[in-house]
């Protein structure tokens, strides 16, 4: 893979994700290619594109955009392209002119597969509160929330799920 640099690297569970950054131009148009529409109306929304144009059935003018956009020192273009590999299946699903978008797509990415609810209960006898969260959990334990009830620190239920 053309890449000078890994510019964001998280596993979840068999769900990689990583954020390169690349000088090739056919590299970032093979990914481009590869975006679905919704990677490129966040792609559109990233950067600033004029409100007359439409990002469904644009992506020429997005390409043009990004292209004006990944200009780094007088002609040197630079891409931060977004990589999934998911049960042996790799895949470009976004191309950008900067880290934060990229980083950003990457993130997302990653919490739409790590969300978990869990259930959180209050432990004092006399407030006695249960809520239920929806979680980004990636993996990590969550430190449970105060009851906002009473203020004392939730524990998790051990009926969670």
């Amino acid at each position: 893979m053309p890449a000078q640099e890994t510019f964001f690297d998280q596993t979840v569970g068999n769900l990689h994700v990583e954020v390169v950054k690349t000088y090739d131009q056919r590299y970032a148009h093979e990914a481009f290619g590869c975006m679905d529409e919704a990677a490129q109306t966040y792609l559109w929304n990233s950067l600033g594109i004029d409100e007359s144009y439409s990002p469904v059935g644009s992506e020429e003018v997005l390409w043009e955009e990004l292209l004006d956009s990944a200009r780094e020192d007088g002609n040197q273009l630079s891409f931060f392209v977004v990589n999934e590999a998911e049960g042996g299946s790799d895949k470009s699903l976004y191309v950008s002119p900067d880290w934060p978008s990229a980083e950003a797509f990457a993130k997302r990415r990653m919490e739409s597969n790590a969300i978990a609810i869990e259930t959180f209960e209050c432990p004092s006898n006399e407030c006695g509160a249960v809520f239920s969260y929806r979680r980004i959990t990636c993996g990590h334990s969550v430190p449970p929330d105060f009851c906002p009830e009473c203020g004392r620190p939730m524990k998790p239920t051990e009926d969670a799920g």
